[in-house]
């Protein structure tokens, strides 16, 4: 007789099994590398806390809370007469100013100035840069740096 599949009662749930096996290695695996590494991941985990709290970030229960950014619970009176004020929740902090996307950016004008003891051309044109001018004077003769 040909057969296509095998029969034998013996057989029955042997893939079963071999999933169970398969699922036990693996979790014995994750607790091993969570035994190996968990405290390097607390100790981590509890500098980026600390780090992002000193910075005025703090989080509470899940929420982040982000200085001038997060939601704010502060009531705004709204300016049209009602019958009743109703005070308003506003997502929208009212201290800080809102920037303005611009396409083209701003740039600023240059103040000229004059630096001695300059002691290289890159500290010359960084000083250039900083000033927001296009042009600059090096001598390194007198050590001295212009920009306009």
């Amino acid at each position: 007789m040909n057969r296509k599949y095998s029969t034998k009662k013996s057989e029955k749930g042997q893939g079963l099994v071999e999933y169970a096996l398969t699922a036990i290695l693996a979790t014995l695996i994750g607790v091993a590398v969570w035994m190996a590494f968990g405290p390097k991941i607390k100790e981590m985990s509890g500098g980026l806390t600390e780090r992002v709290s000193a910075s005025g970030y703090s989080v509470n229960e899940g929420v982040v809370y982000i200085p001038g950014i997060s939601p704010t619970l502060t009531p705004i009176v709204s300016s049209f007469p009602t019958d009743a004020p109703t005070p308003i929740a506003s997502s929208i902090p009212t201290d800080v100013p809102t920037p303005i996307a611009s396409s083209t950016p701003t740039q600023l004008a240059c103040t000229p100035g004059n630096a001695t003891h300059v002691t290289s051309k890159s500290a010359c044109k960084n000083l250039r840069d900083d000033n927001n001018c296009k042009n600059f004077n090096y001598s390194s003769k007198k050590d001295t740096c212009s920009w306009y």
